[in-house]
């Protein structure tokens, strides 16, 4: 796998195209920077063709990650799909911006009982940079942002147990420039593998029934006619009880197999001082 951004430009006899525009990036120090002040993580720029560039260059050090995690773990290591633009530009239409899309590059890591789960929060619990594996094979990873709601429930994530963790990994450029890429993986018991595809298959639902209901609502607005309004009202109404429904829905699923599991039982766990990442700081 290249390690390396390669963009081409082409030419003809008559004419040459000029150098892209240099991109501005922001800097690991200010990227470690920012989470200490508890800001949510952001990509380094906002070009979503570089970055999904760059997302490709960052699964070899995924990759690496994986390995050392099945050996300290013993757990299952999954790369998923690097995300497509489209996908990430339809979620930037929530966020606001398209540098706050961190799992253009993702993974997850299905572990087989509580004491894994409790080992994977005491080294990715916190964020600040950890070190995974041992001796030369050892590898420092930069974490800047942790949701762990196997010790701490989510009222976005009704009933969800698990530990989602983006973590910065260092990249080279063609110009030598040394950068890096925020990357997601997600820690989950392997048991609720299945149930948690169903449930976001739900939650998928739920958004575009959102989308829907918020275009009822404008229309509202600009509903001129009473008889309109009122029909409107009624569609409003109506899809607003589906959303709810879903979320409902969601939300029991990802409740019983968190019962039937004994996740519960995680509530409150917090990382082992011994193993816990050192404080925020910039190797680079």
């Amino acid at each position: 796998m290249s390690s390396s951004v390669r963009l081409a430009f082409s030419t003809d006899s008559a004419t040459v195209a000029a150098p892209a525009p240099a991109i501005k990036r922001r800097s690991l120090t200010e990227a470690f920077n920012a989470a200490g002040a508890g800001a949510p993580p952001r990509q380094p720029h906002a070009n979503g063709e570089l970055l999904i560039t760059e997302a490709f260059i960052a699964q070899e050090s995924l990759e690496k990650i994986g390995k050392l995690l099945r050996t300290e773990m013993k757990g299952q290591f999954e790369i998923g799909p690097a995300k497509d633009l489209g996908r990430a530009v339809a979620k930037t239409k929530e966020k606001g911006d398209l540098a706050l899309n961190c799992d253009f590059s993702r993974a997850r890591v299905l572990l087989k009982d509580l004491n894994q789960i409790k080992k994977a929060i005491d080294i990715f619990g916190r964020a600040g940079e950890a070190t995974l594996g041992k001796g030369a094979n050892a590898m420092t990873l930069n974490i800047l942002d942790v949701d762990n709601t196997f010790s701490k429930p989510s009222a976005k994530k009704p009933g969800l147990c698990n530990l989602d963790v983006k973590i910065a990994l260092p990249i080279t450029l063609d110009t030598g420039e040394e950068s890096y890429h925020i990357c997601e993986v997600q820690f989950l018991h392997k048991g609720t593998k299945t149930v948690y595809e169903k449930s976001h298959k739900v939650y998928e639902e739920a958004r575009s029934e959102l989308i829907r209901r918020q275009y009822f609502e404008n229309a509202m607005d600009m509903a001129g006619c009473p008889e309109t309004v009122r029909n409107l009202e009624k569609k409003w109404h109506a899809s607003d009880k589906k959303y709810n429904d879903l979320m409902q829905k969601r939300g029991d699923l990802n409740t019983e197999i968190a019962e039937k599991l004994g996740l519960n039982t995680l509530r409150g766990y917090q990382p082992c001082e011994s193993r816990m990442p050192k404080s925020l700081q910039c190797s680079m």
